[in-house]
C-alpha cells in the first residue's frame, strides 16, 4: 500500500525544525479538505519536521508521513518524509489550446502559492503542458519562461483533480496522478518567436535560380531542399506552421484595418468638435458675464452694513495699534529708566563700599547699621552689602572701583603682554584661564600660586585678587564664608558677594595654604559648588599647597583627578614688570566684562561634543565647560586638540597633555609623600 500524502504548511519558519499544519489529504486522484487532523495525526493534529529546507512559515509543501521512531516524541507521533513544493493546476479545458497558450505565455497569469515557479495548465483534449514561469518585468504577471516552448511536451491530465476540493482557492496536482504519460509536442512559442520562425522558414525556401536545372543542378537541388528541411522526414512542423497562420493572418490584417478605420472617424469628427467647442466657450461667456454682474450687485446689497462695521473696526484697530505703539514705547522708558536706576545705584554702592574700604575696625557696628538701612530701602541691589562692607584686612576685601572695561577681541594679546612681562609662559597662563573659567579650581605650589595669580589678575580683573588665607579652622566649606572663630566675613564670601553683586566684574580669589587644613572635610564639596550652577560664572577660584601636610590623616586622594593640577616654571629673575615696578612706572592692568565674554552656540557644542565616544556625563559636563570658556582665546589655540588633552583621547595637544599630566603627577607624588 502506497503512503499516504497530505498537503499542508510549515506553522513556523525552520529553524531548522518545525511543525506542519496538514490541510487536505490526497484520496482517489483528488485533494480532500480534512478537519479532524488530532484524530488522524495525534495528538496535536501535526506533523514533525526535523529538517526542511526551502520552505518558510505559510509555504504550501506536499509530503508523506511514517511513525517517529524516537521513544520520547511526546506529540510528536509521526513525522515528515518526502517533502516537495505543491505545483498548481490552471483549468483551460473549456477554451481552445491557442487561448491557453496566449493567457500563459503572452498575457500571463496570477498566482498567489509561493514558493513554486512551475504550473499544470489543464487543456480540453484530456491532455495537459507543464511550463517554468517568470515574473514578467513589466506586466508584474506571471508569464511562461521562453526556453523549450517551441518543442513543449504535452501529458495525459487525470481530470479527476477537480472532482476534489480547491486548496485556498487554488487546484494542486497530486504527485503520481494528476499528470500521466506524454502523448506528443506542441509548438507554443511566443507569437513574435513564432512569426520570426516562419518568416526565417520561407526564406530558407526561397528559390535561387531562375534557368532550368542541369544534371548537375539536381544534386544542388537536392542539397538544397535537404539544407532547406524541405524533405518529409524534416518538414513536420509546416504543418502546425500552417494551422495556425489561418488564425493567426486574418486576425493580424483584422487589427490594421481597424486602425484604418479608426482614424477615418476620428478625422469625420474634428470639425464637428471645434464647432461644439467654440459654441460652448460663447456660451459660458455670456453666462459669466451675467452671473457676475446679478451677484455683484447682490453681495454690495447684503455687504453694505459689513463694509461699514468694518471700516469702523479698521479705524478702532489704527488707534488702538498707535496706542500701543505709545504705551510700549512708555513701558520700556521706564525699564530702561529703572535699569539705569538700579545701575546708577548699584554704582553709588560701588563708590561706598570703595570709600568704606579703609574704615577702621571699630566702625563695624556703625557700618552693620548703615547695611540694614540701605538693605531696607533698596532691597534687591542690596542685598549682600552688609557682608562686601564689612571691615577686614585689605587683601581680603574686593575692589569696587570702577574700571573701562577692554574689548575681547585684544584678551589673547593681553594674556601673552601680562606674561612676558612678569616672565612666565604664555601657554600656562591660557590654560589657568581656560580651567578657571570652565568652574575648576586650579591648583599651584605654594612658591609659584601668588605670582601666577597676580599676572593673571592683571590680564582679566584689573589686578584684583582676593587672597583667602587658609588655616587649620577650616574643618566645612561654611568656614569659607565666615571666619570660625568671630562669624565675621571670610575673604572667599567676599568674593562671591561681590562676584553676585557686580556679574560684569571677575572676581580672582587665592586660597592659600591647603596644606594647613584638613582637606578631605571640606575641599570635595567646595569643587562640586564651584562646578554647581549657582556660582557665579565671573567668579575664578584658585589654591596652592605646600609640601608638608599639617593633618596627615585627611588628605583628599581623589584630590589630583578632581581638580587641575599644574606646576608651571617659575618666572625668569629679571622681568619687565620688575623694572617697571622700581622705576614706579606700572602699566595699568586690564579689566574685561564677563557680561559680554564670547561663548559658542548650542550646535557647536553638539557637534563638538559628539565627536568624543565618551557616555559619561560628569566627563561630558567637564568638556561642555572647557569648550565654552575656550571661546574667548580660541584664535590663539587649537581648541580641539585642547579639549582632547583635557579628555585624555587621540588628537590631543602634546604640549597641553604634558602639562596636565606633569601638573596631575606632580600632586599626586606630593600626596602620596604624606603617608
Amino acid at each position: 500500500m502506497s503512503t499516504p500524502l497530505y498537503l499542508g504548511r510549515p506553522a513556523y519558519d525552520p529553524r531548522p525544525y518545525t511543525r506542519i499544519d496538514p490541510v487536505a489529504q490526497a484520496d482517489d486522484g483528488c485533494w480532500r479538505v480534512y478537519n479532524n487532523w488530532a484524530k488522524a495525526l495525534p495528538t496535536e493534529g501535526r506533523v514533525f519536521a526535523p529538517r526542511l529546507n526551502g520552505f518558510r512559515e505559510g509555504d504550501p509543501l506536499i509530503f508523506g508521513v511514517e511513525p517517529n521512531q524516537r521513544g520520547d516524541s511526546g506529540a510528536d507521533r509521526y513525522v515528515v518524509v518526502d517533502p516537495r513544493p505543491v505545483t498548481e493546476v490552471l483549468d483551460f479545458r473549456s477554451v481552445a489550446p491557442e487561448e491557453a497558450r496566449r493567457s500563459l505565455v503572452e498575457r500571463g497569469v496570477d498566482s498567489s502559492i509561493p514558493a513554486t515557479d512551475n504550473i499544470i495548465a489543464a487543456l480540453g483534449d484530456g491532455t495537459c503542458v507543464r511550463m517554468k514561469m517568470e515574473r514578467h518585468p513589466t506586466l508584474g504577471r506571471l508569464v511562461a519562461h521562453i526556453d523549450g516552448l517551441e518543442t513543449l511536451n504535452s501529458y495525459v491530465f487525470d481530470a479527476r483533480l477537480f472532482e476534489g476540493d480547491r486548496i485556498g482557492g487554488r487546484w494542486i496536482a497530486v504527485p503520481g496522478i494528476t499528470v500521466g504519460a506524454p502523448v506528443g509536442v506542441l509548438n507554443w512559442c511566443r507569437d513574435s518567436d513564432f512569426l520570426e520562425a516562419v518568416l526565417k522558414r520561407l526564406r530558407k525556401a526561397a528559390p535561387q535560380a531562375e534557368s532550368s536545372l542541369t544534371r548537375s543542378q539536381l544534386s544542388q537541388v537536392l542539397t538544397y531542399l535537404s539544407r532547406a528541411g524541405l524533405l518529409p522526414t524534416e518538414g513536420a512542423e509546416l504543418n502546425s506552421f500552417h494551422e495556425r497562420l489561418q488564425s493567426f493572418a486574418p486576425n493580424l490584417a483584422h487589427n490594421v484595418e481597424l486602425i484604418d478605420k479608426l482614424v477615418d472617424a476620428i478625422c469625420v469628427l474634428r470639425p464637428i468638435e471645434i464647432q461644439l467647442a467654440s459654441r460652448r466657450e460663447e456660451i459660458e461667456a455670456n453666462l459669466r458675464r451675467g452671473l457676475e454682474d446679478r451677484l455683484l450687485q447682490e453681495l454690495e446689497k447684503e455687504m453694505e452694513p459689513l463694509s461699514a462695521e468694518r471700516d469702523h473696526l479698521a479705524a478702532e484697530v489704527t488707534e488702538l495699534s498707535a496706542r500701543l505703539d505709545r504705551e510700549r514705547k512708555e513701558v520700556q522708558q521706564a525699564v530702561d529708566d529703572a535699569e539705569g536706576a538700579r545701575q546708577a545705584i548699584k554704582d553709588e554702592l560701588s563708590i561706598v563700599l570703595s570709600q568704606l574700604a579703609d574704615v577702621p575696625t571699630g566702625a563695624e557696628e556703625t557700618i552693620s547699621t548703615l547695611a540694614a538701612r540701605i538693605r531696607t530701602r533698596l532691597k534687591e541691589p542690596a542685598q549682600d552689602f552688609g557682608l562686601l562692607a564689612a571691615p577686614g584686612a585689605p587683601w581680603t576685601k574686593p575692589d569696587f572701583t570702577q574700571r573701562p572695561f577692554n574689548e575681547w577681541t585684544e584678551f589673547g594679546k593681553i594674556l601673552r603682554n601680562s606674561s612676558f612681562r612678569r616672565g612666565y609662559d604664555p601657554t600656562d597662563l591660557m590654560l589657568i584661564d581656560v580651567a578657571a573659567r570652565s568652574g575648576e579650581l586650579v591648583i599651584f605650589p605654594e612658591d609659584r600660586g601668588p605670582g601666577l595669580v597676580s599676572c593673571y589678575a592683571d590680564a582679566i580683573s584689573g589686578g584684583e585678587v582676593v587672597r583667602h588665607i587658609l588655616d587649620p579652622a577650616i574643618l566645612c566649606v561654611d568656614d569659607l564664608w565666615r571666619q570660625p572663630s568671630n562669624s565675621l566675613p571670610a575673604a572667599f564670601g567676599r568674593a562671591w558677594a561681590a562676584a553676585r553683586y557686580d556679574p560684569r566684574r571677575f572676581r580672582v580669589v587665592s586660597l592659600e595654604g591647603l596644606h594647613r587644613t584638613p582637606v578631605d572635610l571640606w575641599l570635595p564639596t567646595l569643587v562640586d559648588l564651584l562646578k554647581d550652577s549657582r556660582r557665579p560664572s565671573n567668579l575664578l577660584v584658585f589654591a596652592s599647597i605646600g609640601a608638608s601636610l599639617l593633618d596627615k590623616d585627611r588628605i583628599w586622594q581623589d584630590m589630583d583627578r578632581s581638580v587641575i593640577a599644574l606646576a608651571p616654571a617659575p618666572s625668569a629673575g629679571l622681568t619687565p614688570y620688575l623694572l617697571a615696578q622700581a622705576s614706579g612706572r606700572e602699566p595699568s592692568p586690564a579689566c574685561f566684562d564677563a557680561a559680554s565674554m564670547p561663548l559658542p552656540i548650542s550646535d557647536d557644542v553638539l557637534g563638538v561634543l559628539t565627536e568624543f565616544d565618551d557616555t559619561n556625563g560628569i566627563r561630558l559636563r567637564r568638556l561642555a565647560s572647557i569648550y565654552r570658556s575656550a571661546r574667548a582665546v580660541a584664535t590663539e589655540i587649537d581648541t580641539k586638540s585642547w579639549l582632547s588633552a583635557f579628555a585624555e583621547t587621540s588628537g590631543a595637544d602634546a604640549e597641553i597633555s604634558s602639562r596636565l599630566s606633569n601638573g596631575a603627577k606632580w600632586l599626586r607624588e606630593l600626596l602620596s609623600r604624606q603617608d
